[in-house]
């Protein structure tokens, strides 16, 4: 399910786009497994500073992932590097995270992008 939204990162409005290929993007960049990670963050219930800087990580990749491009988005992949990563987060500030909903909008961009279209078929009761 892909899901698109803007969020409000300090005066500017930041386009942001989640789907199954958000967690690919962000393994290549950063690797480690966004699911694994939120998990691990979410269990701990702490807002450290590493917890921070997967929040950062996501909203760059789903922000990378809403720009048009000219070529298809496994080759401008091939081009994405840390220093996109680097550049990205000198625009925005750091506090910017913290402010009014950015944490939960992000959260709930991947989390809705996430969720299954298809109804499941009630197992119990098949028809």
């Amino acid at each position: 399910k892909i899901m698109i939204t803007t969020i409000r990162l300090g005066e500017k409005d930041v386009p942001m786009r989640a789907s199954a290929l958000t967690a690919v993007i962000y393994r290549s960049m950063f690797g480690k497994d966004l699911t694994v990670e939120l998990n691990k963050m979410r269990k701990t219930r702490e807002n450290n500073e590493s917890g921070l800087d997967i929040f950062k990580q996501l909203a760059f990749v789903m922000n990378w992932q809403s720009l048009p491009r000219d070529t298809k988005i496994t080759e401008a992949m091939k081009n994405l590097s840390i220093d996109d990563y680097y550049e990205w987060l000198d625009e925005v500030e750091e506090a910017d995270f913290f402010e009014g909903e950015t944490l939960s909008a992000i959260t709930s961009l991947w989390v809705n992008s996430q969720k299954s279209q298809i109804p499941l078929k009630n197992v119990a009761n098949p028809q």
